[in-house]
């Protein structure tokens, strides 16, 4: 029984080690240049050998859908090295640079240890980046340091920390896929549910940030999934891991707040099935809000009483600013549409670029930057990409809106609960984001990055919602999908800087 445990142990964190491997692999790389069009055809020869070996398989019946999703994230990750690898670590970037950004308060950690930083260390930064949570720059600070301490060149230390969120990337896929197999999705269903997430531009773009974006979403994730096994496998253990990482999640930033109402559903709901027995689950809950509650307002807490600052602060920028759009109305920044910011792929740094949805399009797809290419990809394959995106994010809120549909008009609630569970933290996610887009109304607040969790869970509503649709509309949704991993990963292929 114990080897039975042991192996089972292993096999359950190979995939993690295996992605802390791959990852550290950048350290022992020459600077970006030398290696990158190695690089690109190493990528090109192996994703066309997967697709079409992989595929082709998977059609005879020769490959399980297990194997396939294995060789889609060995391809996923490879293309996210290759974007880390030709991204240098000050290009596209949020808030990094500059007095009190993301790079400043990891060196705070990195010079003061385990010391939080004070009223009196933060000046001007208590209106940039120090307001918040210290988890991810702490762990990014310590990175810094040991780097230093190995010798490390200054240029080397920051491109090295972009090691970390390509590790933290990897992670994701998996807890993902694990998450996506607990759900019970099989076959074709979820090849296409991991391949959306595995190539979605969001998280591509992310495995390359230095902020605190990508653990929040690993974290958010870890604790979505231990609570879902928890409901199936009720536990001290399941309920203490969840709670765990929910706090680790509010730790790194305030947005994994999206994820706590779905847990409480979860969690509410089974106390409700099992009222005839309810001790159990009841102390069960009371074990994951002792250890969540104190995680998730420790910050808020030292915030307030050691730092001054209101509870869930977040800097406001000045109506004055040139991409302030507070002055536009409601229904203009939810269903106006300009047409000369509709056909622009990009974002356009202007107050006609008002409409949330089209905006969050733009931004899931190309982030909020304007991208170098070859000659002949910069004519097709942005406007390609854009297009997907459209697609794609119709083929999410549909498979949101008709699950929802279901969900409340079926009476098993033991069957439709984790869809719900998944449904509630995707539209949480959505009411939230609006929320703040307009409370803080600027063009760069209205940035996809800040719904990677509700988009995760959108995609593995989208899942089960396959697993019931028509064949003529599986496939035209599986065709979709298809499109829109092909367009993102040539789109970071083509790009040159």
């Amino acid at each position: 029984m114990k080897y039975l445990s042991l192996k089972k142990t292993l096999q359950n964190t190979l995939p993690y080690f295996a992605a802390a491997a791959a990852s550290m692999l950048l350290l022992f790389l020459p600077p970006v240049g030398s290696l990158s069009g190695l690089l690109f055809w190493l990528w090109v020869a192996c994703g066309a050998i997967l697709i079409v070996c992989g595929f082709t398989l998977f059609g005879k019946g020769l490959l399980s859908a297990e194997y396939l999703c294995t060789l889609t994230a060995l391809e996923a990750f490879l293309l996210r090295f290759y974007y880390v690898f030709y991204t240098p670590w000050e290009v596209r970037q949020h808030d990094v640079v500059g007095v009190g950004g993301h790079l400043e308060y990891i060196r705070f950690f990195c010079e003061n240890g385990l010391t939080l930083p004070q009223k009196a260390d933060l000046g001007l930064y208590e209106f940039y980046q120090f307001y918040h949570p210290p988890l991810y720059h702490f762990i990014s600070g310590m990175w810094m340091k040991l780097n230093i301490l190995l010798g490390a060149a200054e240029a080397r230390t920051l491109e090295n920390l972009q090691i970390l969120t390509l590790f933290y990337s990897g992670c994701i896929m998996i807890l993902f896929y694990r998450l996506l197999r607990e759900l019970g999705l099989k076959g074709t269903t979820l090849v296409a549910a991991f391949s959306a997430a595995a190539f979605s531009p969001t998280l591509i773009l992310l495995s390359g940030s230095i902020n605190n974006d990508e653990l929040c979403l690993l974290f958010s994730l870890l604790s979505l999934l231990a609570a879902l096994r928890w409901y199936k496998e009720p536990s001290y253990t399941g309920a203490f891991c969840s709670a765990l990482a929910l706090g680790a999640a509010m730790l790194c930033k305030g947005t994994a707040v999206t994820a706590v109402p779905a847990l409480i559903l979860i969690f509410s709901a089974k106390l409700w099935q099992e009222r005839k027995h309810w001790k159990p689950v009841f102390c069960q809950l009371a074990v994951f809000t002792i250890t969540a509650l104190p995680l998730c307002l420790a910050w808020n807490l030292y915030s307030v009483i050691s730092l001054k600052l209101p509870p869930g602060y977040v800097p406001l920028m000045s109506s004055k600013h040139p991409l302030y759009i507070g002055n536009i109305p409601l229904w203009q920044r939810l269903f106006h549409i300009s047409p000369g910011t509709f056909f622009y792929p990009y974002l356009c740094w202007h107050p006609d670029e008002h409409n949330i949805l089209l905006t969050w399009i733009k931004t899931s797809a190309f982030g909020e930057f304007r991208w170098e290419f070859n000659r002949m990809a910069s004519a097709v394959q942005p406007q390609l990409h854009y297009v997907a995106s459209i697609l794609f994010t119709g083929v999410l809120g549909t498979a949101l809106f008709r699950s929802l549909y279901r969900a409340i008009s079926r009476r098993k609630t033991e069957e439709t609960l984790p869809s719900f569970f998944l449904i509630t933290t995707a539209v949480f996610t959505i009411s939230f984001f609006i929320i703040f887009c307009l409370k803080w109304p600027h063009i760069f607040t209205q940035n996809a990055r800040y719904t990677s969790t509700g988009l995760l869970c959108a995609i593995a509503v989208t899942g089960l919602f396959l697993q019931d649709c028509k064949p003529r509309t599986a496939k035209v949704i599986c065709a979709i999908i298809a499109l829109y991993c092909c367009s993102s990963a040539f789109f970071f292929l083509a790009c040159t800087r």
